[in-house]
């Protein structure tokens, strides 16, 4: 049985010290936003740091595949890990099949967010503007100086200038309080 706090066998792109970041993380928040879900590899990690809500935040669509897989396959994989632990599902997950720009009016201010969606320059922008000022305690996202994301390096750049750090492999983050 997997006693980690997160689940490699689930689809992603995140590394083990980064998926640990983001539970202990969350361990400390009671409410998180994740821009950005994929099929569940750091949302799984953030549900079980998180004692409260966790916000998962993805049109789970692109052009190259079906929005109604890539949501089952998302679903799939929580509901998977979550019932080896006896559980239905997480009470404290709420699936938002939107864009960020759509999401950000519907949802309350939390204590972090968590960028990781559309890593095009005009998008990570939108996505800091956007949820900045929602974010009580912590702005985090993922792919800070991956190659081939540029864009996210700039956007954190040209919003933070050097007030964020780079706590674990791609993450950066910064403090709010």
């Amino acid at each position: 049985m997997n006693t980690l706090p997160y689940d490699l066998s689930i689809p992603g792109y995140m590394e083990p010290n980064e998926l640990q970041w983001l539970y202990d993380t969350a361990r400390g928040v009671y409410s998180i936003v994740e821009i950005g879900c994929y099929q569940g590899r750091s949302t799984f990690a953030l549900l079980q740091g998180c004692p409260g809500i966790v916000y998962a935040v993805d049109p789970w669509y692109d052009i190259m595949s079906d929005r109604a897989n890539n949501l089952a396959l998302f679903v799939r994989n929580i509901q998977c890990r979550v019932s080896k632990m006896g559980q239905p599902w997480p009470v404290n997950l709420r699936v938002m099949p939107m864009t960020s720009a759509e999401a950000a009016p519907m949802l309350p201010d939390v204590d972090m967010v968590f960028v990781d969606g559309d890593h095009l320059l005009p998008a990570v922008r939108q996505d800091l503007d956007l949820w900045i000022p929602k974010a009580r305690k912590l702005i985090c996202g993922h792919d800070y100086g991956n190659k081939d994301w540029p864009a996210v390096e700039q956007a954190v750049k040209e919003r933070f200038g050097t007030g964020f750090v780079v706590p674990a492999g791609m993450i950066w983050a910064v403090n709010l309080t």
